[in-house]
């Protein structure tokens, strides 16, 4: 049997989140759950803009394509980029509150790299490499805001073994090592 010693805290944070839940605009009490894709995906990364809409990118597990994927008016719409082997492999996706651009962090693993790439509001997207070497660029995360776009990252290449951090400076995308013993990061800009 549990102690009411143990029920009594559990039971007022259970209430507070309620509380907190139902106080909040636009959160809803139960989940909506849809088919998007009907092919095998893998690595599934999701961000909603400001105005409610869903954006999700994925690799396509037969054709190994990056694709990312948006729902406006209850149709979505679906665009592919950076083709050749395994292009997009563990993307990250990030909609900018600030511009509204769609962001994109992901291993290009046919070259080993990181790649960052951006839609702008002109609907063209911009591809770049980030950074390179033995398996660099795995299990990313990406949070961008105005001019201020960050990337964590995984590498396996022996001088930056470990979990990686990458950020934009001007033109200019700066690495180092963040930490040689973390993998598979989250990342979040408040």
């Amino acid at each position: 049997m549990i102690s009411s010693n143990v029920l009594k805290p559990v039971l007022l944070f259970v209430l507070m989140l309620a509380a907190i839940v139902a106080s909040c605009p636009g959160i809803k009490a139960a989940w909506d759950s849809e088919t998007v894709y009907n092919d095998a995906v893998t690595t599934v990364d999701i961000d909603v803009d400001t105005t409610g809409i869903p954006h999700i990118t994925f690799q396509d597990d037969t054709s190994d394509e990056l694709w990312y994927a948006y729902k406006a008016s209850g149709t979505w719409y679906f665009d592919t980029l950076d083709g050749g082997f395994y292009p997009g492999f563990q993307p990250s996706i990030c909609v900018d509150d600030v511009t509204g651009d769609i962001h994109l962090a992901f291993q290009h693993h046919n070259e080993q790299t990181l790649r960052h790439a951006v839609l702008d509001s002109s609907g063209i997207w911009f591809v770049e490499e980030v950074d390179s070497g033995q398996n660099t660029g795995l299990h990313s995360s990406i949070a961008a805001r105005g001019l201020t776009t960050r990337i964590f990252y995984y590498s396996y290449y022996p001088t930056t073994r470990g979990l990686n951090y990458a950020h934009l400076d001007g033109a200019t995308w700066n690495t180092e090592v963040y930490n040689s013993q973390a993998d598979e990061p989250s990342l979040v800009l408040d």
